[in-house]
This record gives C-alpha cells, structure tokens and sequence, in this order.
C-alpha cells in the first residue's frame, strides 16, 4: 500500500470533507508511527524479562547459599566427630594404653558419626522442604528486596507476583538444593548494567532527540 507523503496543507478541501480528511490524515499518522510503536513495545518487552530473570537469579541464589550454610554446618559436624574419634584413638595408642580402649573409641566413633550424619541428613530434608514453602520464598523475598518492600514499590511487587508460583518448581527441577548451580555476583551484576544501562542505550536510540 502507498501512503501520500506530499504536503497537502495548500491543497483545496470541501467543507463537507473536511473531518473525512482529518480522520484520513489521522490514520495515515498512527500507521506510520506503527514501527517505532513495535520497537518501544520490544525494548519493554526485553526490560521486563531481564527484570524478571534477575529478580528469579538473585533469590535463587540467595536461597542456595541458606542451604549450603546449613549443609556445611553438618559436614563441620561430622568431621568434628572424626576428628574426637580419631584422636581419642590416637592417644590410646600413643600412651600405650589396651587395645580394647582404641578399639571403643574406634567403635564410637563410627557409631557416633554414623548416627550424627544419619540425622544431619534428616535435618537437611527437612530444612529444603521448609525452604520451598511459599512463606519461605516469600520471607526471603522480603529480605532482598526489603528497600523495594519498605517503600511499597509496586513494580517489585508486580515482579514478585509473577515469579512466585513458578519459583519453587523451577527449584524442584533440580536433585536437591544442593545440586543447585551457583551464580556469581558478576553475573548479577551483568544483568543489572542490561537494565541500567544498556536498556536506556537503546530507548535513547528509539527515540532520537532532535538538535536545531
């Protein structure tokens, strides 16, 4: 379709066209504005995905590090108990002391560390399926983004409300919070120069200021 892009303002019109051809020049306007109403539309677009993946990444992230604070506790734990046992077994050799002495502490020490790791491993089930209740996302939801709570942003919110039911399948996916992959604060922050920086770059470029 050809659209006239010759000036018309010297151009004649009949009284009784004159709203006919308003509403044609309006038309003409709005279909010619239709491209950089797609780009904007595709720039919002990308704003809003990178908000959402770095809002997703940052509790992701946050939550791994809760677990693995909690599973290196328990490894601590039990090397702990290794480490008494081995040197209760130590010293009973060392002062030359019956065997049937190192043989016990030897004994409970595997007893010892057995049980504490069987438990350690029941606690850690525990704490994973306490950590993937939506109260628990949600708490710590608040504690990253408490600035954002605290003033009521409501594009945080709106984010938030988004992601919240999908959070904890995308957690499920993986075999255990452990296995979670870890993201590095250079990715985050990665992220966050595409909204702060590059995002604006290209509004910049969609809509080019004029210079008299």
């Amino acid at each position: 379709m050809c659209l006239p892009v010759s000036d018309e303002t010297d151009v004649d019109i009949p009284p009784g066209l004159a709203d006919l051809h308003q509403t044609r020049h309006d038309v003409v306007a709005e279909v010619m504005k239709a491209p950089k109403r797609r780009i904007d539309n595709l720039i919002t677009h990308l704003h809003d995905s990178v908000h959402l993946l770095l809002m997703h990444a940052t509790l992701v992230e946050d939550v791994r590090r809760r677990f693995q604070r909690r599973w290196w506790q328990s490894r601590m734990q039990e090397f702990a108990g290794v480490g008494v046992g081995g040197g209760m077994t130590a010293f009973g050799l060392y002062m030359d002391l019956p065997m049937q002495f190192a043989g016990g502490a030897v004994g409970a020490t595997i007893l010892g560390v057995g049980g504490l790791t069987w438990y350690n491993t029941v606690q850690l089930q525990n704490v994973e399926k306490q950590m993937l209740t939506p109260a628990q996302l949600s708490s710590i939801f608040q504690q990253c983004y408490a600035r954002e709570v605290s003033e009521a942003d409501e594009f945080t919110a709106s984010l938030w409300q988004r992601i919240r039911d999908s959070l904890p399948l995308s957690l499920q996916q993986h075999d255990g919070l452990s296995s979670l992959p870890s993201t590095s604060k250079s990715e985050l922050k990665q992220l966050q120069n595409i909204v702060d920086e590059d995002i604006p770059a290209l509004r910049r470029l969609a809509s080019p200021t004029k210079v008299d």
